[in-house]
Protein backbone atom coordinates (compact mmCIF):
# COMPACT_ATOMS: atom_id res chain seq x y z
CA UNK A 1 0.00 0.00 0.00
CA UNK A 2 1.39 3.39 -0.96
CA UNK A 3 2.09 6.10 1.61
CA UNK A 4 -0.56 8.31 0.00
CA UNK A 5 -3.16 5.54 0.26
CA UNK A 6 -2.35 4.95 3.93
CA UNK A 7 -2.60 8.68 4.56
CA UNK A 8 -6.02 8.82 2.90
CA UNK A 9 -7.25 5.87 4.98
CA UNK A 10 -5.98 7.45 8.19
CA UNK A 11 -7.74 10.74 7.46
CA UNK A 12 -10.94 8.85 6.64
CA UNK A 13 -10.90 6.63 9.76
CA UNK A 14 -9.29 8.91 12.36
CA UNK A 15 -9.70 12.45 11.10
CA UNK A 16 -7.25 15.14 10.08
CA UNK A 17 -6.22 16.04 13.65
CA UNK A 18 -5.24 12.52 14.68
CA UNK A 19 -3.52 11.91 11.36
CA UNK A 20 -1.49 15.11 11.71
CA UNK A 21 -0.51 14.09 15.25
CA UNK A 22 0.81 10.74 13.98
CA UNK A 23 2.75 12.41 11.17
CA UNK A 24 4.23 14.87 13.66
CA UNK A 25 5.47 12.02 15.87
CA UNK A 26 6.86 10.06 12.91
CA UNK A 27 8.67 13.13 11.60
CA UNK A 28 10.53 13.46 14.92
CA UNK A 29 11.62 9.81 14.67
CA UNK A 30 12.83 10.22 11.11
CA UNK A 31 14.72 13.40 12.01
CA UNK A 32 16.31 11.71 15.06
CA UNK A 33 17.75 8.95 12.87
CA UNK A 34 18.88 11.39 10.21
CA UNK A 35 20.51 13.78 12.69
CA UNK A 36 22.49 11.13 14.55
CA UNK A 37 23.19 8.74 11.67
CA UNK A 38 21.38 5.84 13.36
CA UNK A 39 18.78 3.24 12.28
CA UNK A 40 15.84 2.86 14.68
CA UNK A 41 12.76 3.79 12.64
CA UNK A 42 11.56 0.52 11.12
CA UNK A 43 9.76 -2.35 12.88
CA UNK A 44 11.41 -5.80 12.84
CA UNK A 45 9.57 -9.13 13.37
CA UNK A 46 11.15 -11.80 15.58
CA UNK A 47 11.08 -14.27 12.68
CA UNK A 48 13.99 -12.32 11.15
CA UNK A 49 16.11 -12.48 14.30
CA UNK A 50 18.37 -14.90 16.19
CA UNK A 51 16.98 -15.02 19.71
CA UNK A 52 18.77 -16.05 22.90
CA UNK A 53 16.87 -17.74 25.72
CA UNK A 54 13.74 -19.83 26.15
CA UNK A 55 11.14 -17.04 25.98
CA UNK A 56 10.97 -16.36 22.25
CA UNK A 57 7.28 -17.31 22.17
CA UNK A 58 6.51 -14.57 24.71
CA UNK A 59 8.45 -11.86 22.89
CA UNK A 60 6.89 -9.14 20.74
CA UNK A 61 8.26 -7.77 17.44
CA UNK A 62 10.57 -4.77 17.65
CA UNK A 63 8.54 -1.58 17.46
CA UNK A 64 10.40 1.64 18.17
CA UNK A 65 9.38 3.84 21.06
CA UNK A 66 8.68 7.19 19.44
CA UNK A 67 11.02 10.08 20.24
CA UNK A 68 8.58 12.90 20.89
CA UNK A 69 6.30 11.06 23.38
CA UNK A 70 9.25 9.62 25.32
CA UNK A 71 11.08 12.96 25.44
CA UNK A 72 7.95 14.64 26.79
CA UNK A 73 7.58 11.89 29.37
CA UNK A 74 11.18 12.04 30.59
CA UNK A 75 11.06 15.81 30.93
CA UNK A 76 7.85 15.62 32.96
CA UNK A 77 9.22 12.89 35.24
CA UNK A 78 12.55 14.58 36.03
CA UNK A 79 11.41 16.08 39.38
CA UNK A 80 10.31 12.70 40.79
CA UNK A 81 13.08 10.40 39.51
CA UNK A 82 15.46 8.85 42.06
CA UNK A 83 19.13 9.86 42.02
CA UNK A 84 21.69 8.90 40.92
CA UNK A 85 19.95 7.83 37.74
CA UNK A 86 20.60 4.24 36.65
CA UNK A 87 18.35 3.43 33.68
CA UNK A 88 17.51 0.00 32.23
CA UNK A 89 15.43 -0.62 29.08
CA UNK A 90 14.09 -4.18 28.87
CA UNK A 91 13.67 -5.24 25.26
CA UNK A 92 15.95 -2.42 24.17
CA UNK A 93 15.82 -3.28 20.46
CA UNK A 94 17.88 -0.88 18.34
CA UNK A 95 18.87 1.32 21.29
CA UNK A 96 16.64 4.35 20.75
CA UNK A 97 15.36 4.55 24.33
CA UNK A 98 18.92 4.31 25.69
CA UNK A 99 19.99 7.19 23.47
CA UNK A 100 17.03 9.35 24.44
CA UNK A 101 17.57 8.63 28.14
CA UNK A 102 21.22 9.66 27.84
CA UNK A 103 20.13 12.81 26.00
CA UNK A 104 17.85 13.65 28.94
CA UNK A 105 20.47 13.40 31.65
CA UNK A 106 20.84 9.72 32.51
CA UNK A 107 24.56 9.19 33.02
CA UNK A 108 24.27 5.39 32.94
CA UNK A 109 21.91 3.50 30.63
CA UNK A 110 21.73 -0.24 29.97
CA UNK A 111 19.69 -2.18 27.46
CA UNK A 112 18.64 -5.80 27.88
CA UNK A 113 17.82 -7.53 24.58
CA UNK A 114 17.62 -11.20 23.56
CA UNK A 115 17.87 -10.77 19.77
CA UNK A 116 21.49 -10.88 18.57
CA UNK A 117 21.02 -8.76 15.46
CA UNK A 118 19.24 -6.01 17.39
CA UNK A 119 22.05 -5.96 19.98
CA UNK A 120 24.66 -5.54 17.27
CA UNK A 121 22.70 -2.77 15.55
CA UNK A 122 22.05 -1.02 18.88
CA UNK A 123 25.77 -0.98 19.68
CA UNK A 124 26.53 0.56 16.28
CA UNK A 125 23.76 3.11 16.75
CA UNK A 126 25.04 4.06 20.20
CA UNK A 127 28.60 4.49 18.91
CA UNK A 128 27.38 6.87 16.20
CA UNK A 129 25.07 8.69 18.61
CA UNK A 130 27.86 9.35 21.10
CA UNK A 131 29.92 11.05 18.43
CA UNK A 132 27.34 13.84 18.27
CA UNK A 133 25.53 13.70 21.62
CA UNK A 134 26.08 12.56 25.24
CA UNK A 135 29.73 11.49 24.74
CA UNK A 136 30.26 11.03 28.49
CA UNK A 137 27.22 8.87 29.14
CA UNK A 138 27.89 5.22 30.02
CA UNK A 139 25.77 3.19 27.60
CA UNK A 140 25.75 -0.57 27.13
CA UNK A 141 23.65 -3.38 25.66
CA UNK A 142 23.48 -6.79 27.34
CA UNK A 143 22.48 -9.71 25.13
CA UNK A 144 20.40 -11.98 27.35
CA UNK A 145 16.86 -13.04 28.12
CA UNK A 146 15.21 -10.38 30.28
CA UNK A 147 14.11 -12.96 32.86
CA UNK A 148 17.75 -13.97 33.40
CA UNK A 149 19.16 -10.47 33.79
CA UNK A 150 20.49 -9.79 37.29
CA UNK A 151 19.40 -6.35 38.47
CA UNK A 152 22.34 -4.20 39.57
CA UNK A 153 22.33 -2.10 42.77
CA UNK A 154 22.85 1.15 40.82
CA UNK A 155 19.74 0.62 38.66
CA UNK A 156 16.62 2.41 39.81
CA UNK A 157 14.62 3.39 36.69
CA UNK A 158 13.22 0.56 34.55
CA UNK A 159 11.55 1.00 31.17
CA UNK A 160 9.30 -1.39 29.24
CA UNK A 161 7.59 -0.71 25.91
CA UNK A 162 5.48 -3.87 25.87
CA UNK A 163 8.49 -6.01 24.92
CA UNK A 164 7.05 -9.36 26.07
CA UNK A 165 4.12 -11.13 27.67
CA UNK A 166 3.03 -11.14 31.29
CA UNK A 167 4.93 -14.34 32.13
CA UNK A 168 8.30 -12.71 31.44
CA UNK A 169 7.23 -9.32 32.83
CA UNK A 170 6.26 -10.90 36.16
CA UNK A 171 9.64 -12.67 36.37
CA UNK A 172 11.50 -9.41 35.72
CA UNK A 173 9.46 -7.62 38.41
CA UNK A 174 10.34 -10.42 40.85
CA UNK A 175 14.03 -9.88 40.00
CA UNK A 176 13.68 -6.14 40.66
CA UNK A 177 12.04 -6.94 44.00
CA UNK A 178 14.88 -9.30 44.94
CA UNK A 179 17.36 -6.52 44.17
CA UNK A 180 15.40 -4.04 46.31
CA UNK A 181 15.48 -6.47 49.24
CA UNK A 182 19.22 -6.91 48.91
CA UNK A 183 19.96 -3.23 48.21
CA UNK A 184 17.05 -1.15 49.58
CA UNK A 185 16.17 1.79 47.35
CA UNK A 186 13.23 3.49 45.68
CA UNK A 187 12.63 2.49 42.05
CA UNK A 188 10.54 3.82 39.19
CA UNK A 189 9.00 1.64 36.48
CA UNK A 190 7.82 3.22 33.22
CA UNK A 191 5.53 0.97 31.21
CA UNK A 192 4.66 2.09 27.67
CA UNK A 193 1.78 0.55 25.75
CA UNK A 194 0.80 -1.14 29.03
CA UNK A 195 -1.01 -4.25 27.79
CA UNK A 196 0.05 -6.42 30.77
CA UNK A 197 -0.06 -3.84 33.53
CA UNK A 198 -1.70 -6.35 35.87
CA UNK A 199 1.62 -8.22 36.03
CA UNK A 200 3.10 -5.19 37.82
CA UNK A 201 0.05 -4.26 39.84
CA UNK A 202 -0.24 -7.78 41.26
CA UNK A 203 2.89 -6.97 43.30
CA UNK A 204 1.74 -5.06 46.35
CA UNK A 205 4.93 -3.02 46.72
CA UNK A 206 4.13 -0.87 43.65
CA UNK A 207 1.78 2.07 43.37
CA UNK A 208 0.76 4.06 40.32
CA UNK A 209 2.26 7.55 40.29
CA UNK A 210 0.72 8.68 37.02
CA UNK A 211 -0.98 7.69 33.80
CA UNK A 212 0.25 9.78 30.89
CA UNK A 213 -0.45 10.02 27.18
CA UNK A 214 1.56 11.97 24.60
CA UNK A 215 0.69 11.89 20.92
CA UNK A 216 -1.56 8.88 21.45
CA UNK A 217 1.17 6.92 23.25
CA UNK A 218 0.15 5.73 26.73
CA UNK A 219 2.45 5.22 29.71
CA UNK A 220 1.90 4.12 33.31
CA UNK A 221 4.50 5.22 35.87
CA UNK A 222 4.95 3.10 39.01
CA UNK A 223 6.90 3.63 42.20
CA UNK A 224 8.32 0.69 44.14
CA UNK A 225 9.67 0.85 47.68
CA UNK A 226 11.50 -1.83 49.69
CA UNK A 227 9.58 -1.20 52.92
CA UNK A 228 6.41 -2.33 51.16
CA UNK A 229 8.16 -5.61 50.35
CA UNK A 230 8.89 -6.10 54.04
CA UNK A 231 5.25 -5.40 54.91
CA UNK A 232 4.08 -7.87 52.26
CA UNK A 233 6.39 -10.57 53.63
CA UNK A 234 5.12 -9.99 57.16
Amino acid sequence: MSCLRRLQQSVHSQGIGQTFSKLFVLFHDYFFDLRHGVQTFDCTPLTHLSVRGQNRRYGNPYRPTRCWPLSRLLRQLQPILPHPLGFVDFGSGKGKVLMLAAKHGFAKTRGVEFAHELCELARRNIARFQQSCAPNAEMSVIETDASEYRIQPDENVFFFFNPFGDQVLDRVICNINDSMREHPRRVIIIYGYPVHHQAIESHQNYRILDRLCFGGHRFIVYEGRPMLLEAEAA
